[in-house]
């Protein structure tokens, strides 16, 4: 399979986390992984994977545009069979970008593998709270393993 781990992060923790979910499914047995940064991301491209674990930070209690885009604009029938969505937030915020993330997922009839995850920051510009990463690569794994079972 192959596995696009797509991000949208203006401060950088999004991305910390994305490149550490990206190593945990390569840890828990897929190798075709790419971490890329959704202003990196062709849409045209998106039939070239058939997983998409997409994330963003949150911004009162929604994603960014570009993660909402591109997934609304990824399908079965454009070739992405898989997902699922993270994101980054502060403790005290309400619901964060993995759960719009995700529900946009299945509105547009992608198999979601995993609940979404939220990973938390300390201040808006960071850093990660301690163990985050840790926790990003487990997530990665779990999320390795489900797609394998399925």
């Amino acid at each position: 399979m192959r596995v696009a781990v797509i991000f949208d992060s203006k401060y950088g923790c999004t991305k910390v986390i994305a490149e550490a979910i990206a190593e945990g499914i390569k840890v828990g047995g897929l190798e075709d992984v790419r971490a890329i940064d959704v202003n990196s991301f062709y849409y045209r491209h998106i039939s070239d994977f058939d997983v998409m674990v997409v994330g963003s930070p949150t911004h009162y209690d929604d994603a960014t545009r570009r993660t909402k885009y591109l997934i609304g604009h990824a399908s079965p029938n454009e070739g992405v069979r898989y997902g699922a969505a993270f994101g980054t937030r502060l403790l005290r915020e309400g619901k964060g970008a993995a759960m719009v993330l995700d529900g946009i997922m299945r509105d547009v009839g992608i198999t979601v593998v995993h609940d979404p995850m939220d990973f938390r920051v300390d201040m808006k510009k960071g850093p990660l709270l301690e163990g985050e990463i840790d926790r990003a690569k487990d997530y990665g794994r779990q999320v390795a393993e489900r797609l394998q079972e399925s």
